[in-house]
């Protein structure tokens, strides 16, 4: 038990506490004994928020630079990479996600940045390397609608290598397992792959995939490969099969055109206007076109707060009671807002001590 003096030496420093707590309830802590003023924090996340993202980049840059291993860096690692990669800076975006996946495997927003990591490395102009991440990531990966992504990825990749038909394959792997968004961004791969192949190649899809996607639309591109080299006969043949078997097909509705001029705009092939790049760069507009995996809860992390709490840990009459406030604090906080996190300074009993620290 505690002597009277003690007792109200302990409620005037725990008073304290509460209202330092009180006053000051948002710090971007950088370690238990040190914490970084507020506005160095709302300086980036204003500017994130008004669309300054190349600014927002700097500033979470300068947070993480001050905090080097702070319960916050798993949060700024991700804000610096969404607001790196919106800014248009990708491979320092696609830095940022992967060291947040090499020093926070558990982290929540993991599953979501590393599907995103080899489209940055496409849009950076580096497809080969985009191909070797997106297929390492694939051995790994479990979860199907996440493996969909990567081989869409694979198939981008590709795509912009000139590797046609192995991008097609990816293409049809990734409609297997994908979400709708991926799926139809697949659809739309193997389409602009199929518009890249020679009459063999078309022919060998045609023979392996028979009715089934994408056997009639092989089908298809080798009558418009008739009408464009001028063989009517070869075209009428081949308008014919595709009728004859796949009479309910929407792009039928072509055939007369291609028959007509099959270089004018009635006539003009499905993937024509096919470019994966301009679809994943506009995620930077802050929008989510198709294909483009949402980055889901990484749009949330700039409302983690700090909250400090100001108590005599290491007092050796009151410490023990300090600690169980401390976990009672943290207890509550985590259920009631798990996105606020408590840093604790110690004012060791002195109550000179608490004045210094709270000013």
């Amino acid at each position: 038990m505690f002597n009277l003096s003690k007792r109200y030496k302990l409620f005037g420093l725990l008073l304290a506490a509460l209202l330092f707590m009180a006053c000051v309830p948002m710090f971007e802590s950088s370690g238990p004994f040190s914490a970084t003023p507020v506005s160095t924090s709302s300086q980036a996340d204003q500017a994130y928020d008004r669309g300054d993202y190349r600014a927002a980049a700097l500033a979470y840059k300068k947070l993480l630079d001050q905090e080097a291993a702070g319960p916050r860096r798993e949060t700024l690692l991700g804000m610096y990479g969404l607001s790196s990669e919106r800014a248009g800076q990708y491979l320092q975006a696609a830095q940022a996600y992967q060291n947040l996946i090499a020093q926070y495997p558990n982290s929540q927003y993991a599953a979501t940045v590393k599907i995103r990591i080899p489209d940055l490395y496409l849009l950076a102009n580096r497809p080969a390397e985009a191909l070797s991440l997106a297929e390492a990531l694939i051995q790994s990966e479990s979860v199907a609608a996440a493996k969909a992504a990567l081989r869409l990825s694979s198939g981008r990749a590709q795509y912009l290598q000139g590797k046609f038909r192995d991008a097609l394959v990816n293409f049809i792997l990734a409609i297997g397992g994908a979400t709708t968004v991926v799926r139809e961004a697949a659809q739309r791969g193997l389409e602009a792959s199929l518009l890249h192949l020679n009459e063999a190649g078309l022919i060998e899809v045609q023979r392996q995939y028979g009715q089934n996607y994408p056997g009639p639309e092989a089908s298809w591109y080798l009558a418009r490969q008739a009408a464009l080299a001028g063989n009517q006969s070869l075209f009428t043949e081949r308008a014919d099969y595709f009728r004859r078997y796949f009479g309910s097909h929407p792009w039928g509705a072509k055939l007369e055109a291609l028959r007509l001029d099959p270089n004018s705009a009635e006539a003009r092939a499905p993937g024509s206007d096919y470019d994966p790049k301009p679809v994943l760069a506009s995620f930077g507009d802050g929008l989510r076109p198709a294909g483009s995996p949402s980055l889901g809860p990484l749009t949330g992390l700039k409302g983690q707060a700090v909250i400090v709490a100001l108590l005599p840990l290491s007092d050796p009459s009151s410490g023990k009671f300090s600690q169980d406030i401390l976990a009672g604090l943290k207890l509550a906080l985590n259920h009631l807002s798990p996105k606020v996190t408590v840093e604790t300074m110690d004012s060791g009993g002195d109550a000179s001590l608490v004045v210094k620290l709270v000013s």
